[in-house]
């Protein structure tokens, strides 16, 4: 019986997790992004609460896939 911790699905699954970060953070800073063109802001508060909040985000998603992998 193989080993489960060093199946190969696994190595996809959590190699995959970057780039899942990294989406979270590029949708979250474009949308800020474009609120602040729509709002004519000079300086870009809403990008950076825009990628503050992504990050936050894929760390509860990371977090999360984790415990429940490790379950």
């Amino acid at each position: 019986m193989p080993d489960q911790k060093n199946s190969p699905k696994n190595f996809l699954q959590y190699s995959s997790l970057g780039f899942q970060m990294l989406g979270f953070m590029a949708i979250f800073g474009f949308i800020g992004h474009k609120l602040d063109v729509f709002f004519a802001f000079k300086k870009p508060i809403l990008t950076v609460l825009g990628l503050a909040f992504g990050v936050t985000a894929s760390m509860i998603y990371l977090i999360r896939t984790l415990n429940k992998n490790n379950d």
